[in-house]
């Protein structure tokens, strides 16, 4: 699981980042509101830690702009702003949860868990339907109707983003960070090459659907319509 953590304090920063470690995350840390949102709206992360008061643009400002983008990481905001009407505006700003500063580590873990439980649960984790494709994520297979292709597990990645984004574009930078992580030192002609092997599949397993380059956007996966 990767998770983001967005705080400005350093020593808290570390903190969170080692107790995160401990429990087997891949963890990524921000300091400042702009980074923060910058690799938040990547889409590349399973759940973010986000403080409130940050230099350069604040929580709240970073979760409302990341959900009208339509990035739906949860997100679990950290703040020592206890009040209702504190937590009012962190909830309607799009967190999902909220933990008040200072806080329990135990407490802390539990709310990660269940906050990832609720995003992704296991049925959603085996099996993904989409138009007339289904993508078996354990046993790295993509069928449609009676025939059926294996794929390598970074191919099987980015069709797990597709098939989970349900004909909504994605981004390259997306592609890139959620398939071979935000600071990989990857070239861009890696990309291209696995678009084409995702094509290639959809034609040996005679599928419907289409992988769609979408101009200054990046890549949807759609059922073409006849004629096309």
């Amino acid at each position: 699981m990767n998770l983001l953590v967005i705080e400005d304090d350093r020593k808290l920063n570390r903190m969170l980042c080692e107790i995160l470690e401990k429990e087997g995350y891949t963890v990524k840390a921000c300091t400042d509101g702009e980074e923060g949102a910058y690799y938040l709206q990547q889409n590349a992360y399973d759940l973010a830690l986000v403080d409130w008061m940050l230099p350069g643009e604040s929580g709240p400002d970073i979760l409302r702009e990341s959900r009208r983008k339509g990035i739906m990481t949860p997100v679990v905001m950290l703040t020592a702003l206890t009040a209702v009407e504190n937590k009012v505006t962190c909830l309607d700003a799009g967190a999902d949860d909220y933990l008040g500063k200072p806080f329990d580590s135990r407490e802390l873990l539990a709310r990660v868990r269940a906050n990832l439980r609720r995003q992704a649960p296991i049925e959603e984790l085996v099996v993904l339907r989409y138009g007339d494709l289904v993508y078996d994520t354990k046993a790295l297979l993509l069928a449609c109707g009676r025939e059926e292709i294996a794929v390598s597990k970074k191919l099987g990645l980015m069709i797990e983003l597709f098939m989970k984004s349900k004909g909504q574009a994605l981004a390259r930078a997306t592609l890139f960070a959620r398939v071979w992580g935000a600071d990989a030192d990857v070239e861009e002609a890696i990309l291209d090459n696995y678009i084409g092997f995702f094509r290639r599949r959809l034609a040996q397993i005679h599928s419907k659907m289409s992988l769609r380059t979408v101009r200054g956007v990046g890549y949807a996966l759609v059922e073409e319509k006849e004629g096309r």
